[in-house]
């Protein structure tokens, strides 16, 4: 028989977050396509982006390596699975290295849809290995759009 930890329902290792952004949806779907945009605000606010680097196209990689405040290092990377120029970009995500999730690639959807002169974007993410995994990724993927929200005002 099944352990009830086996027995989650698979939308409880989902993440989707809603956003309406104040910028228009071609500047927000811009902040995501290169590094010199992801350079501003691709990581937490409180958190130093040490490089990343980014094929934006289908089948193109991007990486990213940030460090905490405390010191500690991340790293991130996937692949371009599909991009829509100015509505949606798909794409994998998996950590390398480290107690993340090592080895488990998710898959990231963003969508970006007019909203009177603002951005609506849904961001969704699966599927992780546990609630917990999610709820750590729901509160780190919030700091990231936090920090794209901020760079936007400045753009």
């Amino acid at each position: 028989m099944a352990d009830a930890a086996e027995l989650q329902n698979p939308s409880d290792l989902e993440l989707t977050i809603t956003r309406t952004i104040n910028a228009p949806r071609a500047l927000v779907f811009k902040m995501w396509t290169a590094p010199e945009h992801l350079t501003h605000w691709f990581c937490p606010p409180d958190f130093t982006l040490e490089s990343i680097t980014v094929d934006f196209k289908p089948g193109g990689a991007w990486h990213l390596h940030m460090s905490s405040p405390d010191g500690n290092s991340y790293k991130m990377g996937g692949a371009y699975r599909g991009i829509v120029a100015d509505e949606q970009i798909v794409m994998t995500q998996k950590w390398l290295g480290g107690t993340n999730d090592p080895d488990v690639e998710t898959l990231i959807t963003v969508d970006f849809a007019d909203q009177d002169q603002k951005t609506a974007l849904t961001f969704h993410h699966a599927v992780f290995e546990s609630k917990s995994s999610r709820d750590s990724h729901m509160g780190g993927w919030n700091k990231f759009l936090d920090h794209l929200e901020r760079a936007l005002e400045n753009a």
